[in-house]
């Protein structure tokens, strides 16, 4: 199928108003009532009927209901006492599509819009109970379900008003926002090109027409930097646009994972020629594996965000972190006069809130805490051509261990190296 061989994924999707609830099977239960249904009791029109659409998703290999378990997809009232038939389902041996009505599994709704699956198959049907699965293509559980009868080239989406907003929002939660499909082409695990048309950005563009016919709306791009390659790191192994060292490098003269700046170029025209908006992955923290060291103070925070005890403390410490290679020399601040003169706010110094996700000290039971801080002015004439430790809040691990810079542990004073008469850093 076209999402495993051209590895994209679908990011977000919809298109109306919908609900989402994951249920204690731990099955992320998605569901659009269709056009005209903002809530779950709206009864809609003829044309929402032929719109419901819904979606199980379980990321658990081993999931295996009781007898007496149930799942649920709560369609609306719109959808009540309907025929259902299904898109994809999982097997063993990964997912079946269903294009058509015939031959596709059936269900029907209850009076009150509901769908009601088991560990048992539907009347006899394959694959119809809700297990989870482990291959290739799924591991866990994917189900999608559409009513029976429906105009495969219906349009169920609500355009967006031009209508301008003064409320300082970007967005607002309504049904043209739900219309939005954003379609991500990311590759991570997937093999790496063999030929020039195997790269990702050289299929995106061949294959806009398609992405319009499915209604995708927006197309993300995946991170298009060239990773550092130095296979000390996940993302520097399997190259896929993370842990880079020159941020500018977009596949100038060799082609990245993606492609070239080249194939950028046309895959991005492609897609707006068939009418989608282009976003970028922009990845701010990921510079990585620089060339030139500095000596700084340190210290360690684990994968939940947390800092390690490990007794860093204030103590230097040799860090990989000046640099950022050819492409960030020639033009790291050449556009910085026309951001500030387009987006003059993004330089200026902004109070404002944010959610904070919290860990307990072993990673379980994550939750949320609001806070506030305020951004100080961002000096739109500092030009950065080469990254060092002022700009940067941390580093690659680099293997050296706590005390390798040299310290007189009696005195608590460091060791300036290879300078006469300085032997000793000034605390």
């Amino acid at each position: 199928m076209i999402i495993s061989d051209y590895a994209l994924e679908i990011k977000q999707s919809g298109f109306s108003v919908y609900e989402q609830d994951v249920d204690e099977h731990g099955l992320l239960k998605s569901v659009r009532f269709g056009k005209d249904a903002m809530i779950a009791s709206d009864l809609g029109t003829n044309e929402t009927r032929t719109e419901g659409v819904g979606v199980l998703v379980g990321n658990d290999s081993s999931l295996k209901l009781n007898d007496s378990d149930t799942v649920t997809l709560e369609m609306g009232a719109a959808h009540k006492n309907q025929k259902y038939r299904a898109a994809l389902l999982t097997t063993s041996d990964g997912i079946v599509t269903y294009d058509a009505d015939n031959d596709a599994p059936t269900i029907w709704t209850d009076d009150r819009g509901t769908l009601t699956f088991s560990n048992k198959e539907i009347a006899g049907q394959d694959y119809t109970s809700v297990q989870g699965f482990a291959n290739p293509q799924v591991s866990g559980y994917l189900a999608v379900w559409v009513p029976v009868g429906a105009d495969d080239n219906q349009d169920a989406r609500t355009a967006a008003s031009t209508d301008a907003n003064t409320d300082g929002k970007v967005l607002h939660s309504n049904a043209a926002l739900d219309s939005n499909l954003i379609y991500e082409g990311f590759s991570n695990f997937q093999p790496k090109a063999t030929t020039n048309d195997e790269l990702t950005n050289v299929v995106i563009a061949k294959n806009a027409n398609l992405f319009e016919k499915w209604g995708i709306t927006s197309f993300e791009m995946a991170p298009q930097y060239r990773s550092s390659g130095d296979h000390t790191f996940l993302d520097s192994t399997i190259d896929n646009g993370y842990a880079f060292t020159d941020r500018y490098d977009l596949g100038f003269e060799t082609p990245t994972k993606y492609g070239t700046d080249k194939d950028l170029r046309t895959a991005i025209k492609a897609l707006h020629q068939s009418n989608m908006q282009v976003m970028a992955d922009v990845v701010d923290n990921q510079v990585y594996n620089l060339s030139g060291q500095e000596v700084v103070s340190a210290s360690r925070a684990g994968v939940y965000g947390k800092d390690v005890s490990t007794g860093f403390g204030t103590r230097l410490y040799a860090v990989n972190s000046v640099g950022g290679g050819k492409y960030q020399a020639q033009y790291g601040g050449e556009y910085l006069n026309e951001l500030k003169q387009q987006y003059p706010d993004l330089f200026e110094a902004k109070t404002y809130d944010y959610w904070v996700k919290n860990y307990s000290n072993d990673g379980s039971d994550p939750y949320y805490t609001l806070s506030q801080n305020t951004r100080k002015d961002m000096p739109s004439s500092e030009v950065i051509k080469q990254w060092s430790a002022k700009y940067m809040n941390g580093t690659n691990v680099l293997g050296n261990g706590m005390g390798y810079v040299l310290k007189d542990w009696n005195t608590g004073e460091y060791f300036k190296i290879g300078e006469k008469n300085a032997d000793f850093i000034t605390n």
